[in-house]
């Protein structure tokens, strides 16, 4: 029988929001209004009593660490966004199936440039244009989407 544990996740959001002035709350942040800042953490225990392939015994066990940096500079209309993952995992041993695919290292998942303009021509028509690399989920995740479970 597989089972599987999650020991630990978290997620951190820095952003500027200001506290309504009723409140008489001073600023958690004092980032400036063009930077948004996100680090979120994921730490997952695994482990699997009973193997499924018949050459192999016992059980396995990893112990995995994700973690996603991201950063948004923004200017009027137009800004630069990048995330970063680092995902690896450890615990396990040399009889583990777990390898290379299974472990990402650092890479970079999206860094890119956008523009918007409102209210072009005499239709009012709005345009938004990115470019570089990007990551996203279409169709409900059917036709393209991102990977949801590599560590």
């Amino acid at each position: 029988m597989a089972s599987v544990a999650t020991l630990l996740s978290a997620s951190a959001a820095i952003a500027q929001t200001e506290p309504s002035p009723e409140s008489g709350a001073k600023p958690a942040s004092t980032m400036p209004n063009w930077l948004q800042i996100h680090v979120e953490e994921r730490l997952r225990y695994e482990t699997l009593d009973e193997r499924y392939r018949p050459t192999e015994e016992g059980g396995d066990q990893q112990l995995d660490f994700r973690t996603r940096f991201q950063v948004r500079l923004a200017a009027r209309n137009f800004w630069l966004y990048s995330e970063t993952q680092d995902s690896r995992a450890t615990l396990d041993d040399s009889a583990s199936t777990v390898n290379t695919s299974h472990e990402l290292g650092t890479k970079e998942l999206q860094l890119y440039a956008g523009a918007a303009w409102k209210d072009l021509g005499e239709r009012k028509l709005s345009v938004q244009v990115e470019a570089g690399r990007l990551t996203r989920d279409f169709g409900a995740r059917r036709l393209f989407a991102r990977n949801i479970y590599r560590n």
